[in-house]
């Protein structure tokens, strides 16, 4: 049928697709209810989809002898494709509708709400309840903070350099919002935290990904006089231990 002539390719197939969405990151991380418009191919008003004029007589399909399917060769495999005649249904009428010319289906524009689940990804397509596989496909923006691999998430957080030393608590974004992480002494850049369950859902498996802090540990400004003195002392003490003998006990 010409109705379902407008594919795409998509990721090596061909896919029917009507429309496109796009959504922000955090959008599509907490899921979102979206409407878009389309033409769509849906069952014909006038003949309910079964492609007969009105008081028109049904009989049963020459073609596929009432079965609504053949039989099509495709390189050594046999695959059953909907017969072109009756459009899959297995009979036609003596007069067919006029406004589908006996399809059973006609192209409409239509208001679409789409209940998109948390976690779906870029380039995901969405099937829809209409004949012929029709789909959205659905755009998923990039965040400048939330790095995505899979269900999982890595968030780098600027810590400050005092904070990494002596240990604290920095404010870190999640996808429910901002929270408080304890910052242990004596971290490090590239050191990590890993927050269990605070990731992305995983529609294919049902569960739920991890978010990864790491810590980039900020570079000391300039300091005034009263840091560079601080630092001073500090670097006293640190070459004072260095340059202190180890002594070792000799049991005789």
């Amino acid at each position: 049928s010409d109705l379902f002539g407008d594919e795409f390719l998509f990721g090596g197939r061909r896919e029917n697709i009507v429309a496109e969405v796009t959504l922000s990151f955090l959008e599509a991380a907490r899921g979102a209810e979206k409407s878009v418009t389309a033409q769509v191919v849906d069952a014909c008003a006038s003949c309910r989809g079964s492609g007969g004029a009105p008081d028109a007589k049904a009989r049963a399909c020459h073609r596929c002898r009432g079965h609504g399917r053949l039989a099509q060769q495709v390189l050594l495999f046999t695959q059953e494709v909907a017969c072109p005649d009756c459009g899959g249904r297995g009979r036609t009428f003596t007069t067919p509708c006029p406004e589908c010319g006996g399809q059973g289906a006609a192209r409409y524009r239509r208001e679409i709400a789409l209940a998109i689940p948390a976690g779906v990804r870029n380039n995901t397509l969405l099937a829809l309840d209409l004949p012929g596989e029709q789909r959205v496909l659905v755009r998923v923006e990039s965040h400048p903070l939330f790095e995505r691999h899979g269900a999982h998430l890595i968030v780098r957080v600027p810590v400050p350099f005092s904070t990494a030393a002596l240990g604290g608590k920095v404010d870190i974004p999640t996808v429910a919002g901002v929270e408080t992480l304890d910052v242990p002494a004596g971290a490090c850049s590239g050191d990590s935290v890993r927050l269990a369950g605070r990731g992305l859902p995983d529609l294919a498996s049902g569960g739920v990904g991890d978010q990864i802090v790491q810590f980039i540990v900020e570079a000391s400004p300039v300091p005034d006089d009263p840091t560079r003195a601080l630092l001073e002392r500090m670097r006293r003490l640190e070459l004072s231990r260095k340059a202190k003998p180890e002594t070792s006990k000799v049991e005789g």
